[in-house]
C-alpha cells in the first residue's frame, strides 16, 4: 500500500458481488410479508335427534329408536319425565322391575300385531293410536299374569292405584292427548317386549 492510500483496502470483483447480494438478501428478508393468522376454529353445534313425521307409514326417522323417544312424545325430555314417574309409581306400589320402557307402533310406526296387517301409528287420526308401556318383573303381584306371562294393564290400573293415577295424566298431558296404559310381563313371557319394538328407559331386556 502506498503512502497516498488513506481508504480503505480495495475490494475483488468477486468480494463486491458477494456484498450486494447479501445485502439484496437481508432486504429481501426484511420485506418479507408477515405469515398468515391461523384460521379459528369454528364451533360445530350438537346435533340434534332426527324429527319424525308420519305419513301413509312412512317414517322420515328410519329408526326411532336412535333418537331416544317414541312417537307421541313432543321430545326426549318429555319421554324421560314420564319414565322417571312411572318409575316412582311402580316402587310407590312395591312392585319391582328388571327393565321399563314403550313397545309397539310408537317405536316401530308400522303394527307387528298380525291381527292389524297394514297399520301404522296414528292411521286413523291424531291422538288414536295408544303407547303401550311395559315393566318386566318376576315379583308376585296383586293380579295373577295370563298363561302367556301378561299382566294386563286394565288389571295393574285396578289393583295399583298409583299406576291407575299415572295412566290418567300421561294420558291427558300428551299432544294430541291419546290413551297411554301399563302392562307388566314376566321374563319368559312368549309376548315380551324385545329389543326389536322397545325403547328402555330403565333396566335391560
Amino acid at each position: 500500500m502506498s503512502s497516498g492510500d488513506t481508504g480503505k483496502p480495495k475490494l475483488s470483483w468477486a468480494q463486491v458481488a458477494q456484498k450486494k447480494g447479501d445485502t439484496g438478501a437481508a432486504a429481501g428478508q426484511a420485506s418479507a410479508p408477515p405469515p398468515a393468522p391461523a384460521p379459528k376454529a369454528v364451533p360445530v353445534p350438537a346435533p340434534k335427534p332426527p324429527a319424525v313425521a308420519v305419513s301413509g307409514g312412512v317414517v322420515s326417522c328410519a329408526n326411532i329408536q336412535a333418537r331416544g323417544y317414541p312417537l307421541g312424545f313432543k321430545d326426549k325430555a318429555e319421554f324421560d319425565q314420564a319414565m322417571g314417574e312411572l318409575k316412582s309409581a311402580l316402587e310407590q306400589e312395591g312392585v319391582k322391575f328388571s327393565a321399563i320402557g314403550v313397545r309397539g307402533s310408537s317405536v316401530t310406526v308400522n303394527s307387528n300385531n298380525p291381527k292389524k296387517k297394514g297399520s301404522y301409528f296414528d292411521k286413523r287420526g291424531k291422538g288414536k293410536s295408544d303407547i303401550d308401556v311395559f315393566f318386566v318383573t318376576t315379583d308376585r303381584l296383586k293380579s295373577a299374569p295370563s298363561k302367556k306371562g301378561i299382566f294386563y294393564d286394565k288389571d295393574m290400573a285396578e289393583q295399583y292405584p298409583a299406576i291407575s293415577a299415572w295412566n290418567q295424566k300421561w294420558s291427558a298431558k300428551l299432544k294430541p292427548a291419546r290413551k297411554v296404559a301399563v302392562a307388566g310381563f314376566r321374563p319368559f313371557a312368549a309376548m315380551k317386549p324385545s329389543a326389536a319394538d322397545s325403547i328402555v328407559s330403565s333396566g335391560a331386556l
